[in-house]
């Protein structure tokens, strides 16, 4: 998967997974889990867990998304999400997204599969995801879904986020794992809000997050002189991605 930061430019890698199970479906960074859980691990008793530093593991263009998906949790139908931001972790839970899918007809191969594409919008941008029959799931990358069968590969029209299927494969009879971790109960729309805010206003993001307000200095081309960054500037410094729901 890659989003497009619209400030620097770059592209930026995340190897996710989504995980089937009898009962529940789990979609999440590899990345951000292999950061998780050696925090988890090496930490005696909470998690001290939030926004980790790139690891030796990650190349200079890959990062970690911090966002946890079980479908069918606690109950059929629901959607339980967990994000983490900046060290505090927040969870909501809503029903699982029906998405209003037009099948287009038109085909492609992934994998040695036969896929067929699909259209719809969802909650902003508009998504074009390629299924393949030939695997009756009806998941697939993130939140979309609801296809007669497993999507393969999602892009949004504007090309900021990319998702396409690298491998698969059949485990034994493992168990799923959800950390037990302190979270934040809070809806869809506040999660919304406080990455605006991170962009929009990252001195008050700090402060209403608990930290210190502050806003990183930078020397001056013209002058020479330091100054604090503007928003933009500081948006571009950290990473800036842009949200996949616009509502």
């Amino acid at each position: 998967m890659f989003s497009e930061d619209t400030v620097g430019k770059a592209k930026y890698y995340d190897n996710q997974a989504l995980e089937i199970g009898s009962l529940f479906i789990r979609y999440y960074s590899l990345f951000a889990e292999t950061m998780d859980s050696t925090k988890f691990w090496h930490t005696t008793g909470k998690r001290q867990g939030g926004s980790f530093s790139l690891t030796e593991d990650l190349k200079p263009k890959e990062v970690g998304q911090y966002e946890d998906i079980f479908i069918n949790y606690p109950q059929s139908g629901d959607m339980t999400v967990y994000n983490v931001i900046n060290k505090k972790a927040y969870v909501y839970a809503e029903p699982t997204p029906l998405i209003d899918w037009e099948i287009t007809g038109k085909t492609d191969i992934i994998l040695g599969y036969i896929c067929q594409e699909a259209i719809a919008d969802f909650r902003g941008r508009t998504w074009h995801v390629w299924f393949t029959y030939e695997i009756p799931l009806h998941y697939g990358p993130w939140k979309l879904g609801g296809l007669p069968g497993l999507i393969l590969r999602a892009e949004d029209s504007n090309g900021l986020y990319t998702y396409e299927l690298i491998g698969m494969q059949q485990p034994g009879n493992e168990p799923m794992y959800r950390y037990d971790i302190q979270t934040i109960s809070c809806k869809r729309e506040d999660i919304i809000r406080i990455n605006d805010l991170r962009w929009k206003d990252p001195e008050k993001h700090a402060l209403s997050n608990g930290s210190q307000g502050f806003m990183p200095m930078k020397r001056d081309a013209a002058t020479g002189k330091l100054r604090k960054m503007t928003s933009a500037e500081y948006a571009a410094s950290i990473r800036y991605i842009p949200q996949r729901e616009l509502y």
